[in-house]
């Protein structure tokens, strides 16, 4: 299921990169989808991505990546194609020189003399000697010509940061909270937002194994307690978590889970 959403991501992007294109946004857009849905899709099906989460990520980022460059190849060759027939008493000559009655013959001639392959892959091939596309739209684009070496260095870099991106998310995945009976997911529900003093209360009350659950503040919060439970129903008493919200500015505690007390379990085998 993920593969497929992600060839159909890429070619999606492809597409609207030869609209409108500026370097590293749909970069950027696709990681955050794809590492999106593959949590979605992984959580919905109560797996963990435990070792799998580097080459799932790798994965993931070749499909889309491929798919992306295929979508614009063929972009780049149906732009050539319809400028031809945008102006064809410019073309006609041209056409009845090289012999063809089509203006995809004749773009793929003129493909196949500039870099030796026709069609989408040669439109590739010419995009790829150009060099990287910096920004596109309007119908005009500029591009920073590089030596193959390095332009090969930056698709890298982009491919290594997109991978980066949907493998932080599959990690923090692999972080949430999960029925120690069943294995599934628990259902998190938000109880409060609490301020660092009874933050402190509720850290120590749990480590000493009493239940306590937070009451109500106006005042700044610097964290959230949440209640788990089983959707399988194997919590006979739910669980507690203490996670830190993310602050501006300098601060002397990180975002996160500050403490957690285990649900407690129903009797079963």
């Amino acid at each position: 299921m993920l593969l497929p959403c992600a060839a159909l991501l890429g070619a999606a992007l492809g597409l609207a990169g030869r609209i409108l294109l500026v370097f590293g946004l749909y970069d950027v857009a696709g990681a955050l989808l794809l590492g999106a849905l593959a949590v979605a899709v992984l959580h919905l099906l109560g797996l963990a991505p435990g070792q799998m989460r580097w080459p799932l990520a790798t994965t993931l980022t070749l499909v889309q990546a491929a798919a992306l460059l295929a979508a614009d190849a063929w972009g780049a060759w149906h732009d050539q194609v319809r400028w031809v027939q945008a102006y064809p008493e410019a073309s006609a000559e041209d056409l009845l020189v090289a012999g063809v009655d089509s203006p995809e013959a004749l773009v793929d001639l003129g493909l196949q003399a500039a870099v030796g392959q026709p069609g989408p892959t040669g439109a590739w091939l010419q995009q790829w000697r150009a060099g990287v596309v910096i920004h596109r739209g309007l119908e005009h684009q500029r591009v920073w010509p590089l030596p193959t070496p390095v332009h090969a260095a930056v698709l890298g870099a982009e491919l290594a940061f997109v991978a980066l991106l949907i493998s932080r998310s599959l990690a923090n995945l692999g972080h949430e909270p999960r029925c120690r009976r069943c294995g599934q997911y628990l259902r998190r529900q938000l109880v409060a937002r609490v301020t660092a003093s009874e933050a402190e209360i509720l850290a120590q009350a749990w480590a000493e194994g009493r239940y306590l659950e937070p009451k109500a503040t106006a005042e700044p919060a610097v964290a959230q307690v949440y209640r788990d439970t089983c959707a399988l129903g194997h919590s006979q008493r739910p669980g507690l978590a203490l996670v830190g919200l993310r602050r501006r500015g300098l601060s002397q505690r990180t975002p996160g889970p500050w403490a957690t007390l285990e649900p407690e379990l129903t009797a079963g085998d």
